[in-house]
């Protein structure tokens, strides 16, 4: 009886093998059916006389449903694969993945200061400052976890710069014109070694330029007309 027991595991296993490695067995699911009955006639053949009729049939019977099981198991899991691996980011995804990385800090921090001291609650546009990602903080590049541009044109600033602007260094563009920035420019602007546009005209900035922005090498345009 152990033996025969045996025989309808190994018979109905070789079956189930066929579905888990489909380039060996390319059959659909009306050939699955097929190979279990020719499983089961195949088993019958070979326990007939060893055991009763009714119990073969009743044996077979009971690991064909386990297999079933085990199959719908099988599948489930590998749809589970599949949606999973259907979420994975496409090709040109990965950018916007890293620009809603989490920012430098000090990138942060200066943003926030900017804010505050230019009247931040005032601004035409304040979308997401303060509240969302800093990369989806309106007028905010960011690439990688830095800050790279800064565009707050014509958007009601008002107030002085804050020295921390000078910690955003790796930015490359600040538009700031056609607003009511006032004061002077605070010398930290000579840390942004990367600034290669400046544009800061239609302002009421008062004051000299400071020298420090003279050594700043990548500038290609500084736009300060139209200011006190």
């Amino acid at each position: 009886m152990k033996r025969a027991i045996c025989l309808v595991f190994v018979y109905l296993l070789t079956g189930l093998t066929a579905l888990v490695y489909p380039q060996h067995h390319t059959v659909n699911q009306k050939g699955h059916e097929q190979m279990r009955q020719r499983i089961a006639s195949d088993l019958k053949a070979r326990l007939r006389g060893r055991m009763p009729e009714e119990a073969l049939n009743r044996l077979i019977k009971e690991e064909q449903g386990r297999q079933k099981a085990m199959e719908a198991q099988m599948q489930e899991e590998i749809a589970q694969v599949c949606a999973s691996l259907a979420v994975l980011p496409q090709p040109g995804q990965y950018k916007k993945l890293e620009a809603a990385a989490a920012v430098n800090a000090q990138d942060s921090l200066a943003l926030v200061a900017l804010y505050n001291s230019a009247g931040g609650a005032a601004w035409t546009h304040q979308e997401q400052w303060l509240s969302g990602p800093v990369a989806s903080w309106y007028g905010v590049t960011v690439e990688g976890d830095r800050v790279t541009a800064l565009a707050l044109r014509n958007n009601n600033l008002s107030g002085p710069l804050p020295s921390e602007i000078g910690q955003l260094t790796a930015l490359k563009e600040l538009w700031l014109d056609n607003n009511r920035i006032s004061g002077s420019l605070p010398a930290s602007l000579g840390q942004l070694s990367q600034l290669r546009l400046l544009i800061m005209h239609y302002n009421n900035l008062t004051g000299c330029i400071p020298a420090a922005i003279g050594d700043l090498g990548s500038l290609e345009s500084l736009y300060l007309s139209y200011n006190q």
